[in-house]
């Protein structure tokens, strides 16, 4: 359990967007953690954020996994 009384990987929220293939509705998703990815009308996808590196080099990390084989990863400064 981290500071926030969080098991490190609880799922934090769920996040719905209009299709599995139109990631970018994720963009403002910047907090750490896993998300349930709900598509308006397709399986549950999950995302899972993370920041990498630290200061003016750091970046936030985005893996998108969905059944479908669908896997994503963004990396944005």
């Amino acid at each position: 359990m981290n500071e926030n009384k969080l098991f490190p990987f609880m799922v934090k929220g769920q996040i719905e967007i209009s299709n599995r293939n139109n990631i970018e509705e994720l963009n403002n998703v910047v907090e750490s953690g896993m998300y349930i990815v709900i598509p308006n009308s397709d399986t549950y996808g999950t995302l899972l954020v993370f920041q990498a590196g630290v200061g003016a080099a750091g970046a936030t990390v985005q893996r998108y996994f969905h059944p479908s084989g669908l896997n994503i990863t963004r990396i944005k400064n």
